[in-house]
């Protein structure tokens, strides 16, 4: 009985909970845009319906103040060309204007004081951001958008070509920064950068990178997806972590110097690399994820070190010439053997597996 009673209170206090969420962020229409309120009765747009090329957002819905775009408010508008953002609003959500391929230009007020990660992911036609020279807490230098307040790189258009050279001084190189620009060759990065956030260079196809500095000491996950035209990469000697999808498809990466302060491999780092042929792992490294190397055609060797004792599923699956350098008795062998991969010890030439 206690048990039923006990039941019957966790479900009533769950619709209590789930009647109270739908009441705080309870949806409102007003003309083309949805919106909620906040507690202090200002509006978030969460949604354009409309069809318009020139969009001016309007500072007030039902005389409730508009204060923020929300995440994914104006995504796949893709009739939008012009956006015109009102002195009220203080936030642009993460991916707010995510996918509108027709997007040209857009202005930014004084007021906005955030913009969120992919503000402007796959806006692949967007060439002006206008603002204020004296912007409180964002710059655009050369076409780009610079954040003040954290020393963020933004965005860049993805219409950019050649070269591009990021000023010394800023520490962070934001997510989706350089996202879809396929004509960019050379990036330049300063030795002020810390960070590189996640798919920062994503599909930049053509793009040739200089060095990463050593004053790096975060890449975000899928950071240099895509870009096929990556050769060589060493990772700076202060990273510990190498994300998911690190260098996915980068296909003509044939050289990695990993540092041996490493200690994770994470899934899919180096998925369909397909001119990776050998790969030194140092000894700092405890975990290899999954799919860390799926599809990587054309890779033969691998050593793996003693300090492994963690590699994910179908970490080397598509790997057909692969056989991996492992000591005795690791955890490296027993791996092989539970999955069939081809292996020799390192003081040995005996295949165990063909």
């Amino acid at each position: 009985m206690k048990r039923v009673v006990g039941l019957i209170l966790t479900l009533l206090i769950i619709v209590a909970i789930l009647f109270a969420y739908a009441e705080e962020w309870e949806m409102f229409t007003s003309g083309e845009y949805s919106y909620i309120l906040t507690e202090d009765g200002n509006a978030i747009i969460i949604k354009y319906n409309g069809t318009d090329e020139t969009v001016f957002i309007p500072s007030n819905l039902e005389g409730h103040n508009v204060c923020e775009i929300g995440d994914n408010a104006f995504k796949n508008c893709y009739s939008m060309i012009t956006v015109i953002i009102p002195k009220s609003v203080t936030t642009i959500g993460e991916k707010a204007f995510y996918s509108c391929d027709s997007l040209y230009s857009i202005t930014i007020p004084d007021s906005i004081m955030t913009i969120g990660d992919g503000a402007f992911f796959y806006c692949d036609s967007l060439t002006t951001i206008s603002m204020s020279s004296d912007h409180p807490y964002f710059a655009v230098i050369d076409g780009a958008l610079y954040s003040k307040t954290d020393k963020r790189l933004v965005w860049v258009s993805p219409n950019r070509s050649g070269s591009f050279e990021i000023p010394s001084g800023i520490q962070i190189i934001g997510n989706n920064a350089f996202s879809n620009c396929t004509n960019l060759t050379t990036v330049t990065i300063p030795d002020s950068v810390t960070t590189i956030g996640g798919e920062a260079f994503y599909c930049c196809k053509n793009l040739f990178l200089g060095r990463i500095p050593n004053s790096v000491t975060a890449l975000g996950p899928g950071a240099f997806y895509g870009c096929g035209m990556l050769t060589s990469i060493s990772i700076p000697r202060n990273i510990t972590v190498l994300e998911s999808k690190l260098f996915y498809d980068c296909d003509r990466l044939s050289s990695v110097s990993i540092s041996d302060k490493v200690t994770t491999i994470g899934d899919e780092t180096f998925a369909s690399c397909n001119a990776l042929t050998k790969v030194m792992i140092p000894k700092s490294v405890t975990s290899i994820g999954d799919k860390a190397f799926y599809s990587c055609s054309s890779l033969m060797s691998i050593t793996i070190p003693d300090s492994i004792v963690s590699i994910g599923d179908n970490a080397f699956y598509g790997c057909p010439s692969l056989v991996l350098t492992v000591s005795r008795g690791s955890y490296a062998e027993q791996y092989c053997i539970d999955t069939g991969l081809s292996y020799q010890f390192t003081d040995s030439t005996s295949w165990l597996n063909d």
